[in-house]
């Protein structure tokens, strides 16, 4: 890294001490974590209250209850001693209460199943330095690896800078799973934290170079979030395809991530460069060396989980930039044919990751033949859950069409809420602070009617005051959602008409909105990107990386050296002390 990033990176580091007396990765420490519990599996001090195991750290001054909070270290030892195990859920603001049997079953049953892992090594006190020794050597494989393409002139030096990490902070990917409620049976999802390995550089890199051609290719199939399907289904009923006899159907891929080959992933990216790459190289690295870095990231993926080091043989992890990515580009060219027969028939196709929705206005037994024919010519151990009828839920979106009328609600999964605050998928963790808002443009986005609506505004009041919010902060905060999209007396002047304009603003916000992610994802595709890890988190790393944003446009305003160079301040998860 040249000086004058190294310069700028230590003005970041002094204004994260002085502001806020909490070092970044350079002096954090862990060295009171147990070395065989997953991070990811504790409860830090203050999040478990009695009543309210859903409360952070910082939600506090809003809360309004006479209930004592309990001792978080106290309650989970309770707890264990009575041979359960106290667990953040997966996509959710809920802790999980479970058996350690329940949970130990399940993480076997996924490991096996999928076949994703293989056991390296177990540690103990005979191999004290085992993890030192491999990171040494995986540091080391890796710059020889891209020394050895600088030499052949397939990297440049800058690239290689980009690429490359510092022995001092590398720290092994380390493994746990979470249990996830969404699903049938509640099953335990793997989470993978890759932020510190040998190769996130790679992985960094390479995501950032061809993530824009993917959303440029895949921009008609792609789905971001529930709403997409609302919109879509709503302009199909304008045009008018859908019928009485129309059918809606979910296909979900169980394990997307952890049960594809290396090797089919490899052949489907290699396929989608050769396709949309003409020229054969992104910025001067050919599809070969492409091809030969984000091989030796899929097959150097070690990681720590229970104390044994193991290869992840089929996926990419969670927490790997490249994992959605080569998910997606697998599942692109999966879909291929089922999407050609749907467009033909001018029926809605959308997928997001391993969600796909679509509409069919033939007998479902043709649809359930056309599925099966799909999963047996494409990838037959790929598992496909599906469902179809004119009530379906897709993501967090309830959609029906009876007696000629499509509606679409939140779907509330009632084992969940009211008892933890909402979860909204791109809504930035731990930011409670705007969590409101979150919940009610999520709310304008899918609801279609404004009865619908306004039965949703009621629930979110009501969950956040069971969840120890102050009446008056909750409708301070609802007052705001409104003032931003211009209805001002929304107690008395509310009707289906205001409602259909102010829903209209929403959703132009929201498509703009991600316009806008997906223009800032083509413009970082052109930018040298330097990570400062934080231990930072939610709200107080939202206010430092807006604090930082005017030297950063000092700099780059002024320095030329600066002119196409950006900081990125990224959270840094607690880290066993087993993986360094």
């Amino acid at each position: 890294m040249s000086n004058d990033a190294m310069y700028l990176i230590n003005i970041f580091r002094r204004l994260v001490n002085e502001k806020y007396n909490n070092p970044d990765h350079t002096s954090s420490s862990n060295e009171n974590e147990a070395e065989n519990e997953p991070p990811g599996q504790e409860i830090g001090p203050g999040d478990v209250y009695l009543g309210y195991p859903f409360l952070h750290e910082g939600q506090q001054e809003h809360i309004q209850t006479d209930l004592p909070a309990i001792d978080a270290q106290y309650f989970q030892q309770e707890v264990k001693n009575n041979g359960g195990v106290l667990l953040d859920m997966f996509n959710s603001n809920t802790i999980y209460l479970c058996d350690k049997y329940e949970m130990d079953e399940k993480v076997s049953k996924h490991m096996t199943q999928t076949g994703a892992y293989s056991l390296i090594q177990e540690l103990n006190e005979t191999n004290p330095i085992y993890v030192q020794q491999h990171l040494n050597k995986s540091v080391e494989q890796v710059t020889s690896l891209l020394n050895d393409l600088l030499e052949r002139q397939c990297l440049t030096n800058i690239q290689v800078q980009q690429m490359s990490v510092q022995r001092s902070i590398v720290q092994m990917d380390y493994l746990y799973f979470l249990p996830d409620a969404h699903q049938k049976n509640i099953p335990f999802q793997p989470v993978m934290i890759c932020c510190l390995g040998p190769t996130i550089g790679i992985s960094r890199y390479m995501n950032r170079r061809l993530q824009p051609i993917y959303d440029q290719v895949t921009h008609s199939t792609t789905f971001f979030k529930e709403s997409n399907a609302v919109r879509a289904l709503e302009n199909y009923a304008k045009q008018g395809y859908l019928q009485s006899n129309t059918l809606f159907a979910t296909l979900h891929v169980n394990d997307l991530c952890t049960i594809l080959p290396h090797e089919q992933l490899i052949k489907a990216l290699q396929r989608f460069l050769n396709d949309y790459v003409p020229d054969g190289q992104i910025q001067g690295v050919t599809i070969h060396t492409i091809i030969e870095l984000i091989r030796y990231v899929l097959q150097n993926q070690y990681f720590i989980f229970k104390n044994k080091v193991y290869r992840q043989v089929k996926g990419c992890g969670s927490g790997q930039p490249l994992n959605h990515l080569l998910a997606n580009i697998y599942m692109f060219y999966w879909q291929e044919d089922l999407v050609k027969i749907l467009v033909n028939k001018n029926e809605i196709f959308g997928r997001c990751l391993d969600e796909m929705f679509l509409t069919w206005n033939k007998s479902k037994r043709e649809l359930q033949s056309l599925i099966k024919r799909m999963i047996h010519k494409k990838y037959p151990k790929l598992s496909i859950t599906s469902s179809i009828g004119k009530n379906i839920n897709y993501l967090d979106v309830k959609i029906s069409y009876i007696n000629s009328h499509l509606r679409s609600t939140i779907n509330h999964d009632h084992d969940i809420e009211p008892r933890g605050l909402p979860y909204i998928s791109d809504h930035p963790p731990r930011m409670y602070s705007t969590l409101i808002q979150a919940c009610l443009i999520r709310a304008a986005l899918i609801c279609s009617k404004e009865s619908d609506f306004d039965n949703e505004r009621r629930d979110i009041e009501v969950i956040f005051i069971k969840n120890g919010y102050s009446i008056e902060y909750i409708r301070e905060h609802i007052n705001q959602f409104f003032q931003c999209f211009h209805v001002f007396n929304w107690r008395s002047d509310f009707n289906e008409n205001v409602y259909d304009k102010m829903r209209q603003d929403i959703i132009e916000y929201d498509q703009q909105r991600q316009e806008m992610k997906i223009q800032q994802r083509q413009k970082e595709q052109n930018e040298l990107i330097c990570y400062m890890i934080t231990d930072l988190d939610g709200e107080e790393l939202y206010d430092f990386q807006q604090d930082i944003k005017p030297i950063q446009e000092d700099y780059l305003k002024t320095e030329r050296q600066f002119s196409n160079m950006k900081y990125e301040v990224i959270h840094r998860p607690k880290y066993p002390s087993n993986t360094k």
